[in-house]
């Protein structure tokens, strides 16, 4: 006779647990973008920032930070004006080309 396997399926407590950690991964992801763009609106009159100073904001290289902030900018356009999204997106093209 076959012991059944356990199901695969989750219980209702499993699927709320897991609904709210990724609710948590998301708030968290949300902060951190939100801290990026803040960074972003503050530096780029200025270049956007030296490679130190985003390293030690974001523990991430410079390229990595304006690949990520520009992604952001594209997926949301609510975000700010379109003149001040242009201009941080310039200054990441800039910074991105070397």
């Amino acid at each position: 006779m076959k012991t059944p396997l356990p199901s695969r399926h989750c219980s209702n407590t499993e699927r709320i647990a897991k609904n709210r950690r990724s609710h948590v991964l998301a708030d968290a992801n949300d902060r951190f973008e939100r801290q990026m763009l803040e960074f972003a609106l503050r530096w780029h009159p200025f270049g956007g920032g030296s490679s130190r100073l985003i390293f030690e904001e974001f523990g991430m290289d410079a390229p990595t930070y304006f690949n990520r902030l520009a992604r952001i900018l594209d997926a949301d356009r609510s975000i700010t004006s379109e003149k001040t999204r242009a201009a941080i997106r310039s200054v990441c093209a800039v910074r991105l080309q070397g």
